[in-house]
């Protein structure tokens, strides 16, 4: 049976933005090289902070982890919000969508902000950015998994402007 060459995904652009405080930041897709800036994120954040994100205990990332929160580029996009450029790069925070089986208009959203970082909009900026990648991809319904008590997420889906509802 013949092979067809698989289509070359989009490029995801940088996009130049601002946080709430006026700090410069980039919106760019993660990239195999930011394992060590994605542990050091990780490393950051608080045991709560964790929690929320993964719905239970985690203390340390394995190799595996590292992988997955790097993404496919495909069905998994990873943005990070970064700061400083060269051997000064840091990433604030990540968000990601990945699409569903079975399901191409359906994807799970998820996000990581440094402690020091939440509230500075960050998750914000990633949530417009990976909606705006997920419509031209054919994604229409986003979905997300938030613990009852993490408000901080809770309010940045509720001041998106997209339609919002608990099941």
């Amino acid at each position: 049976m013949p092979t067809l060459p698989v289509p070359a995904l989009p490029a995801i652009a940088p996009f130049d933005a601002r946080l709430r405080d006026g700090t410069p930041i980039v919106i760019r897709a993660v990239r195999s090289d930011d394992r060590p800036r994605v542990a050091a994120l990780f490393a950051r954040m608080s045991p709560l902070s964790l929690r929320h994100r993964f719905l239970g205990v985690k203390r340390g990332l394995t190799d595996a982890d590292l992988g997955f929160l790097l993404g496919d580029g495909a069905d998994h996009v990873v943005l990070a919000a970064v700061t400083g450029d060269g051997a000064a790069e840091e990433i604030r925070g990540l968000g990601r969508y990945i699409v569903l089986d079975g399901q191409p208009e359906l994807a799970e959203v998820a996000f990581e902000v440094g402690d020091a970082d939440q509230g500075r909009g960050i998750g914000t900026l990633l949530l417009e950015h990976l909606a705006t990648i997920a419509r031209t991809n054919g994604i229409t319904t986003f979905r997300a998994e938030v613990e009852a008590d993490n408000g901080a997420m809770l309010d940045v889906f509720g001041k998106s402007g997209f339609s919002v509802r608990e099941i």
